[in-house]
């Protein structure tokens, strides 16, 4: 007997959604691991324009 009847197929799933406030260095890095793993992955950042320093 297979065990492919209580496997859940990852397309189907629905994807967890995660919201990060930020765009420094860690945001990004963070957001794309996230989106790796299979998240739904926003970004959003209150600066209107980059900064020259942290």
């Amino acid at each position: 007997m297979t065990r492919t009847d209580q496997r859940t197929d990852i397309r189907t799933t629905p994807r967890r959604t995660v919201l990060i406030s930020g765009s420094g260095i860690a945001g990004p890095a963070l957001a794309f691991w996230l989106n790796r793993c299979g998240y739904a992955v926003t970004v959003v950042e209150k600066a209107g324009t980059l900064r020259s320093g942290g």
